[in-house]
């Protein structure tokens, strides 16, 4: 007797489109990106504007747009900054008012010069200029590239280092108080150097064989400040606000340090988008609102953050970002469910967390760096606790420092030993090959 399979009786499988798949923010965001990544939709070119052609550009004179990051420069150190333009001038005295950013590759030496250990000192202090974000400077410089100049001398712009006002104040009690930051981790060695990494986003310290350990163990993100980070400074904010003024105010307590975090440590691609993830969720807790759905949060967060910065849009630091968090959302549940027939309940979410953010950055991380290390699903869990661990000792250990400056050394022994743990932890990972 042959069964017959009636086409009436074969039903397909029923497909449930999720509910955030359908909310117009997620598709929204999903078009817009889908237009700018194929280049249907192209930003407006930003790069300098002025009458002085750009090949015989000397001097400039602008602000700078960003923290000056550490970079090696044919074999040579040298600091990369966006840098606003407002003044060019040739070698022959004709200036002409511009517009625009450019990129400047700055000599570590002047960049340094008011570090610890740098060239500055009381009998010159012409020579020492604070190279942060906000700075206004005239630049000595020659063309290196498209839009790019590689500056030789560092002085002050005619109109001042800082803005006059709020905004300059502001700017300079920021740069200030991260040089006085650094001079205070010069005394707890290569601990205060990832301290400064991780409360600051400044690694000119920090050693290249402990960044590129980090890096090879797949765990670069651990020293790109992002979510992990402002997790940290929230919770922290918003437990002491509870206590203080209770827990409506300690969502906007946590708001209001969290925004000064970013502040200080500067508005980078991946802080930003956290914030902005942040302050979404505690208006609509503010508000009494129902809670919404994390890819939701997402998806306003891209609207806005491409609204305000639409610089960022092909940053390195905002594509990984964005694709990490949206591949612990929609992979991880996946992974989650096979992980947790063989793992126990936490480890399966650790490492599900870690493998969606691992494939959604896949294709981005072997386009841009040609390689990826698959190891740092494995390192991501076990490390992160650890880095939340030394970041809370760090904060507690400079606010008792600066109270009782006694306490500095003994903090620094401390802050030393767990820096070895997380040093080894990374070097041991960092031996496993990359594909």
């Amino acid at each position: 007797m042959v069964a017959r399979l009636s086409v009436a009786s074969f039903r397909f499988p029923k497909i449930t489109i999720p509910t955030w798949a359908k909310s117009p923010v997620f598709l929204a965001a999903f078009f817009l990106a889908l237009l700018f990544y194929t280049k249907t939709l192209v930003l407006k070119d930003n790069s300098i504007r002025s009458l002085v052609p750009f090949g015989s550009v000397r001097f400039i004179e602008g602000e700078v747009y960003d923290n000056p990051v550490a970079v090696d420069f044919d074999g040579e150190k040298r600091y990369r900054a966006i840098f606003r333009v407002f003044k060019t001038e040739n070698g022959d005295g004709l200036s002409s008012s511009a517009r625009g950013e450019c990129v400047v590759f700055l000599p570590a030496e002047k960049v340094e010069s008011l570090f610890p250990n740098g060239l500055w000192t009381q009998a010159g202090k012409s020579a020492g200029l604070l190279v942060e974000e906000g700075a206004r400077l005239r630049l000595s410089v020659s063309p290196f590239g498209k839009n790019t100049f590689f500056a030789s001398e560092i002085l002050p712009s005619k109109k001042g280092v800082w803005k006059k006002g709020f905004l300059g104040f502001i700017s300079k009690i920021r740069a200030k108080t991260r040089l006085q930051l650094r001079f205070l981790m010069k005394n707890w060695g290569e601990a205060g150097s990832l301290v400064l990494a991780l409360l600051s986003a400044d690694r000119s310290f920090l050693p290249s064989s402990v960044s590129r350990a980090f890096r090879r163990a797949g765990l670069s993100h651990v020293l790109a400040l992002s979510g992990m980070h402002l997790t940290i400074f929230g919770s922290l904010a918003f437990s002491f606000g509870k206590k203080t003024v209770g827990k409506k105010g300690a969502s906007l307590f946590r708001v209001f340090f969290v925004g000064a975090f970013v502040w200080f440590a500067g508005l980078s691609p991946s802080l930003v988008r956290a914030l902005l993830c942040v302050c979404i969720y505690e208006f609509s807790s503010f508000l009494s609102l129902r809670r919404p759905h994390e890819i939701t949060v997402l998806s306003a967060a891209f609207l806005i953050h491409l609204s305000l910065f639409p610089s960022h849009l092909f940053h390195a630091a905002f594509l990984l970002s964005y694709a990490a968090l949206l591949g612990i959302f929609v992979l991880a549940p996946v992974f989650d469910f096979l992980f947790c027939r063989v793992f126990p309940r936490f480890v399966s979410k650790s490492l599900a967390a870690s493998s969606g953010a691992f494939f959604a950055t896949l294709p981005i991380s072997l386009s841009l760096f040609g390689q990826v290390y698959p190891i740092g699903i494995i390192a991501s869990p076990i490390i992160s606790p650890l880095v939340e661990i030394f970041m809370k000792i760090a904060i507690f250990a400079i606010l008792f420092s600066l109270a009782l400056p006694f306490l500095l050394e003994p903090f620094g022994c401390i802050m030393g030993a767990l820096y070895e743990v997380l040093k080894g932890i990374a070097t041991f990972f960092a031996a496993f090959h990359g594909v």
